[in-house]
């Protein structure tokens, strides 16, 4: 439909104003924000058009990528989705660790630290979804100090891609904006089908839909991307975690 798929993701999740900013946890993790054209920037972030405003894009090159890559190489591939994600949300956040991703001739590499084979299944997954999402949220932190502009307020985030599929990685990056933006409003797609983490696809069907009256882009992706309140720790879980990642910036 005439849209780049980080353009189209973006539209997908419902970028229609200054005040959002879109976290995609895909293959490729990416933060998106628009501003308008006249708008000062610190220089970090890659600029696109995006309708009469311009797109800034900053990216964690391997993001769910990363993610497999540790499933292929730690856990033999073979791997239940849905049950490591439910084991991560109980673990004891003392245990886990940071990985850190290096950058290297023809790709990417992490690097473990020397006990993380002394950690469980679950404090092991736990521990790379947590390094993942807080590579997404320095990102983050970068791109709310991109646009030069007081007047840019950004008070909403929306979560997207195949990684923020898992509770775990939703309640690190929830509680992560919250120490970034106090006030901060995190949603993710309220759909229940196969394409709900997929808003590139709903993203080039708004984009057609439109037929050039970006006017009513915010009304069709109301329509179309229906959205709810981004899932949150509670109780001792939530305050173990505000802990840990203030310790992580």
């Amino acid at each position: 439909a005439a849209l780049g798929d980080n353009h189209a993701s973006a539209v997908g999740c419902g970028l229609a104003d200054a005040e959002t900013i879109v976290i995609s946890g895909g293959s490729s993790g990416t933060i998106v924000r628009a501003c308008s054209a006249a708008a000062p920037l610190a220089g970090h972030a890659n600029c696109f058009e995006f309708y009469d405003d311009r797109l800034l894009l900053m990216m964690l090159a391997d993001c769910a990528i990363w993610y497999n890559r540790f499933l292929e190489e730690r856990m033999a591939g073979n791997v239940d989705h849905a049950s490591l994600n439910q084991a991560a949300c109980c673990v004891n956040t003392d245990r886990l660790v940071r990985i850190r991703q290096y950058e290297e001739a023809g790709g990417f590499r992490e690097e473990y630290p020397s006990n993380f084979v002394d950690l469980n299944q679950a404090e092991q997954v736990a521990s790379v979804q947590f390094s993942i999402a807080m590579e997404l949220l320095i990102r983050v932190q970068a791109m709310l100090a991109e646009v030069q502009d007081t007047e840019a307020k950004v008070n909403r985030f929306v979560l997207t891609g195949g990684l923020c599929q898992s509770p775990w990685i939703r309640w690190v990056l929830h509680t992560g904006l919250q120490q970034l933006v106090p006030s901060v409003n995190v949603r993710v797609s309220a759909r229940q089908d196969k394409l709900a983490f997929q808003s590139a696809t709903y993203g080039a069907l708004v984009n057609a839909m439109v037929q050039g009256a970006y006017f009513n882009l915010p009304a069709t992706i109301d329509n179309l991307c229906p959205q709810r309140a981004c899932d949150e720790p509670s109780g001792e879980m939530a305050t173990a975690l505000a802990e840990l990642i203030s310790t992580q910036w």
